[in-house]
Formats: C-alpha cells, structure tokens, sequence
C-alpha cells in the first residue's frame, strides 16, 4: 500500500488523536532546512529567497490534498 503511514497519521488526525500543529511540529523538525524550503516553495509559499507569500492559514490535510494532486499530474 502506498502512503501506508502518512494515511495511518492522517486518520489519526481525523479522529483526534494527534492534532495538526503537533504533526506540523514534528514533521518541521524531522525534515533539514533545505526540505522545509523544498516544501514551501513546491507549496508556493516562498516564490524566491526574498519573498515570502502572504497566505491565509491552510491545514495540514488540505495541504496535503492538494499536494497529492500535484504529484498526481506530474
């Protein structure tokens, strides 16, 4: 199964059992510098390395999604 436990923290999120921002905190802390800068520019949230995009909060899941369509198409 692909994806085995990124949906295996998905549901635990869904039923409450860990929340967004500790997910968030965690993840941000596993990844190095530079894949945090990968995420936030393939999420376009950085456009270059001195702008930074203004955007409203958005939650892990619906990051996610989105992103799951992305690598979808390409």
């Amino acid at each position: 199964m692909a994806r085995k436990y990124t949906k295996l923290l998905m549901d635990m999120m869904a039923e409450g059992l860990i929340s967004d921002k500790a997910v968030a905190d965690m993840a941000l802390c596993y990844l190095s510098e530079h894949d945090v800068e990968d995420m936030m520019r393939n999420g376009l949230f950085l456009l270059d390395d001195e702008e930074v995009v203004e955007e409203e909060k958005i939650s892990v899941s619906k990051w996610h999604t989105e992103q799951e369509v992305r690598d979808s198409k390409g």
